[in-house]
């Protein structure tokens, strides 16, 4: 739901640094909003509450205009969100989290054929995820977690960048996958991919 209540967040960096012996802490705000408390363009954030949305779908479908000179950055505030449906991140669009264990996303979807309809997330080329965590879970035979493609013209590969993958399915799974590269380029940073099978017939990867 869209919040039109002005507002202003900060994210607050923690820098430590010793002086004289002894530890001190600086703290740097940085504003989220305007001067005039109006929000900054190109920021979306989806949060429980007072956030532009309270759905990552919804959040994602009103980013219309993204391109290489006009980047977005969708920020999700701590919580779980469940996944109304497979959430296909659009280029140059970065998703970033508050923190790996902070902003959990669940998807439930999937479905009976190994190929991006199975995927809780798409992540093309030009995109960015960061600082969640995924948990894939679904019923259907095939359980992906995110799946790497390429759209449009390639400027740099898709980026995953601290975010805990898990793919689980049911007794009925028969691959279970947590980062399926079907023809795009990616570069993982500090990321873990855990891949659990129900099935004594299933797959993981």
């Amino acid at each position: 739901m869209k919040n039109f209540v002005k507002r202003s967040m900060v994210m607050l960096v923690l820098l430590f640094a010793s002086s004289v012996g002894f530890a001190q802490t600086k703290v740097v705000v940085i504003p989220m909003a305007g001067a005039d408390l109006k929000p900054l363009s190109n920021i979306v954030t989806v949060a429980k509450e007072n956030g532009d949305f309270d759905d990552l779908n919804n959040a994602l479908a009103s980013i219309t205009d993204a391109s290489v000179n006009n980047p977005y950055l969708l920020v999700i505030a701590p919580g779980k969100y469940t996944l109304s449906a497979q959430a296909v991140i659009p280029e140059y669009v970065q998703v970033s989290g508050s923190g790996r264990y902070a902003t959990i996303l669940r998807a439930t979807g999937g479905t009976n054929a190994l190929e991006e309809a199975a995927a809780a997330i798409v992540l093309p080329s030009n995109a960015v995820i960061s600082d969640l965590t995924l948990e894939s879970r679904a019923s259907s035979s095939h359980v992906i977690g995110i799946y790497l493609t390429t759209l449009g013209f390639l400027d740099r590969p898709a980026v995953i960048d601290n975010v805990f993958v898990n793919a689980r399915g049911s007794s009925a799974s028969l691959w279970n996958i947590g980062i399926y590269d079907a023809q795009g380029d990616a570069e993982i940073k500090d990321s873990i991919v855990e891949v659990q099978k129900t099935s004594a017939l299933g797959l993981s990867q």
